[in-house]
């Protein structure tokens, strides 16, 4: 998770063997975002922001392989991810002032 300028993006994946994998990359797109707001004073509260992942509305579809595509909206967060056989498999959640468009790794702040 990252809070940066009362921003907030979780990034989950069920799989620590893939998380690992992916995390160098994620690691480096957060840290060029707090290069950029080093003298940012804005904080965010990541336990609010949680909750809100966890209490959000839920709508689910067929995904473009398998599992289901399950989608997330409610106060102040967006969140996509996926579900495969009873199991949240992979889950990207972002504060509502920004939201991803972009299906390729990208760091926190340009993911709008």
């Amino acid at each position: 998770m990252l809070c940066l300028d009362g921003r907030v993006c979780l990034d989950y994946l069920s799989q620590p063997d893939a998380f690992g994998r992916l995390y160098p990359k994620l690691l480096q797109g957060y840290l060029l975002d707090a290069i950029e707001m080093l003298d940012d004073k804005t904080t965010s509260d990541p336990e609010t922001f949680l909750s809100a992942v966890t209490d959000a509305p839920r709508s689910r579809g067929p995904s473009a392989g398998l599992g289901e595509d399950v989608r997330l909206r409610g106060d102040g967060i967006v969140a996509s991810g996926l579900e495969l056989g009873g199991e949240l498999v992979q889950l990207c959640a972002f504060s509502t002032e920004y939201s991803p468009t972009r299906t390729r790794i990208a760091r926190p702040s340009r993911r709008v």
